[in-house]
């Protein structure tokens, strides 16, 4: 009998982890497209963050409704952008927003040494925080725009 209780309450655990993620995905994709923009970022370890004129580039991202996206960094000297597909993946931080890029590009903040993949946290609806704050880089900031 512990058997059975046991798989049915993993199952509602499971059903539930869906959903959370299905209703995530549909709260996004309902509302594509979506252009997000960097608002802040930390620098490492030092104390405080930078905003505004203050930051050191602008960088938008761009979620298309076929599941692509575009990224584009502006500095004073150059522009970069970087492409390719999205998805989205429930964790024990919550829910992640996983970009997968065409190819390797320096707009890629990551910790986790994948070449060609992002992840960024979506606090809610108007906010993503990403980067590379966890081995002393940039923590990242994003706010959606209307």
């Amino acid at each position: 009998m512990r058997f059975y209780t046991a798989l049915f309450v993993l199952l509602c655990l499971i059903s539930c982890t869906s959903e959370n993620l299905n209703t995530l995905e549909s709260d996004f994709t309902e509302t594509l497209p979506q252009e997000w923009e960097l608002s802040s970022m930390t620098l490492g370890m030092q104390p405080g963050s930078v905003s505004g004129d203050d930051l050191p580039y602008q960088e938008t991202l761009v979620l298309k409704e076929d599941n692509s996206f575009l990224k584009t960094r502006l500095t004073t000297e150059i522009t970069v952008t970087g492409e390719g597909t999205f998805r989205f993946k429930e964790d024990t931080n919550g829910s992640v927003l996983i970009l997968v890029y065409d190819s390797e590009t320096i707009l890629i903040e990551s910790c986790t040494g994948e070449k060609i993949i992002e992840k960024f946290l979506v606090k809610n609806a108007d906010q993503l925080a990403g980067g590379s704050a966890a081995c002393d880089g940039p923590g990242l900031f994003y706010i959606r725009k209307y």
